[in-house]
């Protein structure tokens, strides 16, 4: 019993210690080159993970020190945390290119390098002097990575990130992304709430087409009564079980 205690006392009882010149009780402080600072755990079982970043302490089980400044870890794996100038980043997904962190362009990583600010695949793109081409536009090099090209027009894409590259469209000479938003007749619209298959055009402007209907350019909210009776009398709609359009002139009974 005694030599337990004993062994307690060594572990964990306070001790004298010196920073910097200076005495303090390494229980709950660090030393921190020169600085005394708080643990930011001072239980036994987590010293091990008191660290130091600069002249403060942190936990290294759930963040990380990136140039002096402490950061969150990312989600993934530990091995895969790194940092990118005073950024934590998750290496698998991210890539650091001159301080800035990229999404992981599309391909193997092995292809994955830097133009400048800017991640690319090599397979699909080159990098001269800092400027990246993946492509040409009616003659015209592009950035394919950040750009599009649209009816002979260079424009940027609507969301330059690897994944969601699929749903970027062209409406006219400008892009759009076609899950957010819709093209009517060389408008770019929100898509309106409820399903996608609902999704309509009245002329350039986006409805819901199960609570609406068009009527010669002009959206309406839909009569009552079954859907298969709903007609326009011009640029309004009715239902034709109560009322009838006559030369563009609605007689409702």
């Amino acid at each position: 019993m005694k030599v337990l205690i004993v062994l307690c006392a060594v572990i964990c009882v306070a001790f004298g210690a010196s920073c910097g010149g200076e005495d303090f009780d390494n229980t709950d402080l660090m030393c921190c080159n020169g600085n005394i600072t708080p643990r930011p755990e001072s239980s036994c079982a987590a010293r091990e993970n008191n660290k130091c970043c600069g002249s403060v302490g942190f936990d290294n089980a759930v963040n990380m020190c990136c140039n002096g400044a402490i950061n969150a870890r990312p989600d993934g794996y530990k091995d895969s945390n790194k940092c990118c100038g005073q950024q934590a980043f998750d290496n698998i997904g991210s890539m650091c290119c001159n301080g800035v962190v990229n999404l992981r362009p599309s391909g193997s990583p092995s292809y994955h390098e830097c133009c400048g600010t800017v991640a690319f695949n090599k397979n699909s793109c080159t990098c001269s002097d800092g400027i990246l081409s993946c492509g040409q536009c009616d003659g015209e090099d592009f950035d394919s990575t950040n750009q599009m090209c649209c009816n002979g027009n260079i424009t940027p894409r609507p969301d330059p990130t690897c994944s969601p590259r699929e749903n970027n469209k062209c409406c006219g000479s400008v892009g759009f992304d076609n899950v957010a938003e819709m093209c009517c007749n060389g408008a770019v619209n929100a898509r309106p709430d409820g399903y996608k298959v609902n999704n309509k055009c009245c002329g350039q402007q986006a409805f819901d087409n199960f609570a609406n209907m068009c009527c010669d350019g002009v959206v309406n909210a839909r009569p009552c009564g079954d859907p298969s009776n709903h007609e326009c009398c011009g640029t309004v709609a009715f239902n034709q079980n109560k009322c009838q359009c006559n030369n563009g002139a609605l007689v409702c009974i």
